[in-house]
C-alpha cells in the first residue's frame, strides 16, 4: 500500500505530529493523540474501531482545503 501526505501540522519536526494520509484508492488514514479508554467507553466505541484526537486548527485548514477543492 502506498500512502500519500495530504496535511501535516505545520511546524512539525518529527513523525509523532497529525498527519492526514491517502492511498491510491482514495481512502484516508489519520494519525492523532490516542484518547484515554474512558473517552472510547463514554463514546461507545466498538473493539474493533479506535478514536483519535485531532487539533480543531488542523482539522479546519483539511476541512477548508477539501472545500475549496470541490467548489473548483
Amino acid at each position: 500500500m502506498k500512502l500519500t501526505v495530504i496535511q501535516t501540522t505545520p511546524n512539525c519536526e518529527s513523525s509523532a505530529c497529525p498527519t492526514i494520509y491517502q492511498d491510491e484508492n482514495g481512502n484516508y488514514f489519520f494519525q492523532g493523540f490516542k484518547v484515554k479508554n474512558q473517552v472510547k467507553s463514554e463514546l461507545g466505541v466498538p473493539e474493533n474501531e479506535d478514536v483519535i484526537e485531532l487539533p480543531e486548527e488542523f482539522v479546519s485548514v483539511f476541512l477548508q482545503g477539501k472545500v475549496k477543492s470541490k467548489l473548483s
